[in-house]
């Protein structure tokens, strides 16, 4: 088989809005994902830890979907990564020579356009990523990549944040997609009293939990204890994706707390059920705003239009004074 006919083969699992993958990112990627380090592939490779997580999220921008994620301190693909992984990986030593000296060159030398814009965005409510996976056929729709970024992790300002707050934040069209209520939910079969569980009702129970600061506080603020002090039941290896998060409650494993929005689908198909009759408002919203002066604005509005119609009907919030 070809070179050529491997990078065009890459893109199938992914459906990768560009013509090809560069050969040097898809080299990049096989030792990120062999070594479940960035670090350590950059070394391997005698290459700058940043220039690698740059083109790591290239490379996620280029075929629309996250390839990796973090677990406890290692890099860990995700199903669409596992599928690229499988078809890239028998990448010849020729290949992989051409793509390790090209990523030597590019050291000091900017990325060069891909022909199409890429929207950044900022993601940080968890579970977000996770509702809209159903919906990727529409975002591929969108004539550009993506690049889905922790906050902070940008130099300027990100074309799309998603954020939870108290108030919309500046300098951006806020939406709001959803207030934050906060429930309790276990598999359908779990065993819970017919009237649910009453605060005391958790103290015996393994409460499931993802490995995310807000996600912590949630479980804190929803049985009344202080944030400082340690959860008795909660999973001491916090679960590092909603996906699986997801699976282990549906699974009988324990109890979960979330946003209610992030649930629903799931408790009207049965495949859930709420554990208390309990629900926690906190004093938050679910944004989503696209900044109207960046020069993907009408991307990033249709965007937002897209988490538009994943969640309830947003409206428009006034800028905060």
């Amino acid at each position: 088989m070809s070179d050529t006919q491997v990078q065009q083969k890459a893109v199938l699992p992914v459906s990768a809005p560009a013509p090809e993958l560069p050969a040097y990112l898809l080299a990049a990627f096989v030792n990120v994902a062999q070594q479940q380090s960035i670090t350590q592939a950059a070394a391997l490779m005698a290459v700058p830890y940043t220039l690698v997580a740059k083109q790591m999220a290239r490379l996620e921008g280029l075929v629309g979907v996250p390839l990796l994620s973090q677990d406890r301190g290692r890099i860990r693909l995700t199903d669409e990564g596992v599928d690229l992984y499988d078809e890239v990986s028998g990448l010849t030593a020729n290949m992989q020579q051409q793509a390790l000296s090209s990523m030597q060159r590019a050291k000091q030398t900017p990325s060069a356009p891909i022909g199409q814009p890429t929207l950044n965005i900022e993601f940080s409510v968890w579970g977000i990523a996770a509702a809209l996976r159903p919906n990727l056929t529409k975002l591929r729709s969108l004539p550009c990549g993506f690049n889905f970024v922790a906050p902070g992790a940008l130099s300027e300002a990100p074309d799309v944040i998603c954020y939870l707050g108290k108030r919309p934040r500046d300098g951006y069209r806020n939406l709001v997609l959803f207030g934050e209520e906060v429930v309790a939910v276990c598999a359908p079969d779990y065993p819970i009293p017919e009237g649910g569980l009453d605060a005391n009702g958790f103290t015996n129970e393994p409460l499931l939990s993802l490995g995310h600061p807000d996600h912590a506080m949630d479980w804190s603020a929803f049985l009344g204890r202080d944030p400082e002090l340690p959860l008795p039941g909660v999973t001491k290896e916090p679960y590092s994706s909603f996906g699986g998060y997801l699976r282990a409650l549906k699974a009988g494993r324990g109890i979960g707390v979330g946003i209610a929005p992030l649930f629903d689908a799931h408790i009207s198909a049965g495949t859930l059920q709420l554990a208390s009759k309990r629900r926690l408002w906190r004093n938050r919203a679910c944004y989503v705003g696209f900044r109207e002066d960046s020069v993907n604005a009408e991307l990033a509005k249709d965007f937002a239009a897209i988490l538009e119609g994943v969640f309830s009907t947003p409206h428009d919030v006034d800028q905060a004074s």
